[in-house]
Parts: structure tokens; sequence; C-alpha cells
């Protein structure tokens, strides 16, 4: 029974992200915006020790990534996909409760969100060059 939630919670996901436009994805404003969003909340997860709300938050990231892929953004998807694939030490760190993978986290997060502000101001470089 316990599957039916998560499944019911995967479709609204899926849905949610489906009806998003990907004009988004290509705007370095709306890109800071997520990104702002994204470490508030895991902030919030991180507090809570909310598994839940961290695997939809690295699902989202993800999503991110996918659809700045499809679009073009290539760079700008890679640096998602970075910032993605450190969710996983989170997760660890909730089950686990090892804090050696929340400073691994800390870590390899805040790279992540480095690079990934570095890549939308070049982004916004190159759209304000291109006008």
């Amino acid at each position: 029974m316990k599957k039916v939630p998560i499944l019911v919670l995967f479709l609204l996901l899926l849905i949610a992200l489906t009806g998003c436009n990907t004009e988004k994805y290509n705007n370095p404003e709306m890109i800071e915006k997520m990104i702002n969003k994204t470490i508030e909340e895991t902030q919030q997860a991180i507090v809570k020790k909310d598994i839940k709300m961290i695997r939809n938050l690295w699902g989202q990231i993800s999503e991110y990534g996918i659809k700045a892929d499809e679009i073009g953004e290539k760079r700008l998807a890679e640096s998602i996909g970075q910032l993605a694939s450190t969710y996983v030490y989170l997760v660890e760190y909730i089950e686990k409760g090892d804090k050696k993978l929340l400073g691994t986290f800390n870590k390899k997060y805040e790279q992540a969100i480095v690079q990934l502000k570095e890549q939308v101001e070049l982004n916004k470089k190159i759209e304000k060059n291109q006008k």
C-alpha cells in the first residue's frame, strides 16, 4: 500500500513538470530563481531530515537537466547534472546518519552550485552579446 502514494506523487510531479514551459530553461533569470528555490528547499529538507522531500528535489533537478539538454543547453545541462548527482550523498546521510556523508554532500553541493551559477552568468553574457 505504501507504493500507491509514492506512485501518485510521482505522477503528479511528472504532470507538473510536463506542463512546464521550456522557455525557463534558457532564461538565466528563471534559472537563478530555480537555483535559489532549490537551495532553500534543500536546507529545509536537511533540517527536517525529510527523505521524500530530498528525493523529490533530486528528481526535479534531474528533470531540469534533461530539459536543458533537450533544448541544446549542453553546458547548463552538465552543471545541473553535477548538482543532481550530489543528492546521493544527502540521501545516504539521511538513511545512515553518517555525518561524513553530510560533509561530503555539502562540499560537492557547494562546488556544483558555484559551477551552475558561473554557467548561468556565462549564459547571461552570451545572451546580452546576442542582443
